[in-house]
């Protein structure tokens, strides 16, 4: 295998073979090497470790203005593997750990685990499912959406939290309202991924963090109110306004009156 002193310029004057591919060792860094073939011309390195011999393929090398690595990044990446395999450590295992480390973290981002979340869990057990997707959607997917769950912290729990509060708040006056209900689906969401995929161990949501006392919600009707009402259950008619009445005089929950049978 011929042997020179690589330098930018011999990468690329050097000449291609007619079938097949030459490999050029440099004589300043050993080992280190560019093989060239008639598509393409790319760094590589030989290694030891535990004493099987490897070549690690760098990257291709640049020709003029082309796509690649220039030879100073190239040196600098061999010594790097050089440093690694003296350590025993083969840069491929690492290489490819890596990759099996990213394809974790986007399988298991707050998005990922929000879609498994409805699919897995709301959608067979929840009624109000849809309600469930509507508030991952709106308000915790803009700002998680692909970090991984592993990753949020008390601290983005409550810039979320904040940014809730105060987007509610231009439109009610009252953003706590808000930021509780969301504070509530992130908790069950978290709580999920514990419980049912064991993706984190701790939920970054505090059992005590909340944005306000909520007074209830309910109210008395006034006579005028309920005449009314009544009255319009008249005109509307029919299964509906019997429906209205009966709610009316009983103070049931709407499914329990509409699945009422005759008998």
């Amino acid at each position: 295998m011929p042997k020179l002193k690589l330098t930018s310029a011999a990468v690329e004057r050097l000449k291609a073979p007619d079938t097949g591919q030459t490999d050029y060792f440099d004589t300043a860094l050993p080992a280190f090497g560019l093989r060239v073939g008639r598509s393409k011309r790319m760094y590589f390195i030989i290694i030891r470790i535990h004493g099987k011999r490897s070549r690690i393929t760098l990257g291709q090398a640049r020709v003029g203005n082309g796509p690649g690595m220039t030879l100073t990044e190239a040196r600098a990446k061999a010594g790097e593997v050089n440093e690694q395999a003296a350590l025993g450590i083969d840069p491929r295992q690492q290489k490819a750990a890596e990759k099996a480390a990213n394809r974790l973290r986007q399988a298991n981002t707050v998005g990922a685990v929000a879609d498994l979340y409805i699919e897995k869990y709301a959608k067979p057990r929840k009624r109000s499912w849809k309600e469930d997707q509507r508030i991952l959607n709106t308000y915790v997917r803009p700002a998680w959406d692909d970090i991984p769950i592993t990753e949020i912290t008390k601290a983005d729990v409550a810039e979320l939290l904040d940014a809730v509060e105060d987007e509610a708040k231009k439109k009610t006056g009252k953003g706590f309202y808000m930021a509780n209900r969301v504070l509530s689906y992130v908790r069950k969401l978290f709580n999920w991924a514990i419980d049912e995929r064991a993706l984190l161990d701790q939920n970054p949501v505090g059992r005590k963090m909340s944005r306000g006392i909520e007074g209830s919600r309910k109210r008395t009707f006034t006579d005028e109110e309920i005449k009314a009402i009544w009255l319009a259950a008249d005109t509307i008619g029919g299964f509906k306004g019997c429906d209205i009445k009966m709610l009316m005089l009983t103070g049931q929950r709407v499914g329990v009156v509409a699945g009422m049978k005759r008998s």
